[in-house]
């Protein structure tokens, strides 16, 4: 169902087939800020766990 359960890659895809290069390039770049976004809160959320178990 679109906007419900529908694949951010299939999103992308349907984009490029209908020729709409900046609404793809747009979408791909937020599900890539979002990507990396969560990547640094993981190795912030990692570096602090690991600091905390080998302080003790």
């Amino acid at each position: 169902m679109p906007y419900i359960s529908e694949v951010t890659s299939l999103m992308i895809f349907v984009r490029l087939q209908e020729y709409d290069y900046a609404g793809a390039s747009a979408i791909a770049s937020v599900v890539l800020m979002a990507s990396l976004v969560l990547l640094f809160l993981i190795n912030i959320w990692q570096a602090h766990y690991l600091r905390r178990i080998h302080g003790r």
